[in-house]
């Protein structure tokens, strides 16, 4: 795996942590990676002050990612094209500090945001 792909792959997880990363890289040769975690439990990110930021169209967004649906069908269920949902994901994944879908479903659920639209 190349450094980027690393770093992408492990960095949401380090700052959950509150664990520092960092990787070196040596052409030819390969990769070293240190993550440095605390030896105290890490500083409480609140979830639902990271869900409160997200606007309404960001939370509908994710009601729809939380019950499992592709773009495609999340578009069609708020009127909005494929590329306006890729976008809202985008977003979304980038403000709550997380990699995947799956990671920010998670943390919705976690927080109590149920999968329905209210």
């Amino acid at each position: 795996m190349d450094a980027p792909a690393l770093r992408r792959e492990l960095a949401g997880r380090a700052y959950k942590l509150g664990a520092t990363l960092d990787i070196d890289t040596v052409p030819d040769w390969g990769s070293r990676t240190t993550i440095d975690l605390p030896l105290s439990p890490a500083a409480e990110h609140s979830e639902k002050n990271k869900l409160a930021e997200l606007n309404r169209r960001e939370m509908d967004v994710l009601r729809l990612v939380t019950q499992g649906k592709r773009n495609k069908a999340i578009g069609a269920d708020l009127g909005v094209s494929e590329s306006t949902v890729k976008f809202h994901v985008a977003s979304l994944l980038k403000e709550l500090n997380v990699i995947t879908r799956g990671e920010a479903a998670a943390l919705a659920t976690n927080a109590g945001i149920e999968a329905t639209a209210t």
